[in-house]
């Protein structure tokens, strides 16, 4: 059966997003649509001195874990208040990595280099840079600014995230919608 451009029209407004069993599916399926809507790593005033909550789907991770990214390439990681102290700094070509530097127990130095994914108000996507793993198992670290996620679990803060791209992009597709009626109508009016 075809579809007419109004079926494909409610289709492009639908929310609905297919359930997976991990964030990582989620994740994957959602970054390669939004990443034209991410800010750059430059664009600083979108991640400086303001708490990030870590998203995360890994069991038994019950901590509240918050990241902060502040002015002179200080890194503060605390969980359940507990802090930690170390250094990120973006590494240099425009190539929106960014190195995050941190003392573990034991003086030993651990260095993590991410791909920034997807940035702007609401959420921090980092991927680690390999085929590696962040953690005990997800290969990106997912933030998400504290004020709009708290209270939320892990599926309902990808859910906010595709929601809140989908409408932006659900906008889009309205204008243009409206803009190819607009010249057919004109088209019309001129020719008539």
């Amino acid at each position: 059966m075809e579809k007419h451009a109004l079926d494909e029209l409610d289709e492009a407004f639908a929310d609905r997003l297919p359930e997976f069993p991990e964030l990582r599916d989620y994740l994957e399926l959602i970054l390669p649509e939004i990443r034209h809507y991410s800010e750059d790593l430059n664009e600083e005033e979108f991640y400086l001195e303001q708490p990030w909550k870590e998203i995360t789907d890994e069991e038994g991770i019950f901590q509240s874990i918050l990241h902060f990214f502040n002015k002179e390439s200080e890194y503060l990681k605390s969980v359940d208040g507990n802090v930690s102290r170390g250094t990120w700094r973006i590494m240099p070509g425009g190539t929106n990595k960014i190195l995050i530097e941190m003392q573990e127990p034991g003086g030993f130095l651990k260095s993590e280099l991410f791909d920034l994914r997807y940035l702007d108000e609401e959420f921090f996507i980092l991927q680690k840079n390999s085929e590696g793993i962040h953690g005990a198992g997800s290969k990106f670290l997912m933030l998400g600014a504290e004020q709009t996620i708290q209270g939320l679990n892990w599926k309902e803060a990808a859910t906010l995230l595709y929601t809140n791209t989908r409408v932006d992009s659900s906008a889009y597709i309205y204008l243009v919608y409206l803009v190819v009626i607009l010249i057919i109508a004109i088209l019309i009016f001129s020719l008539s």
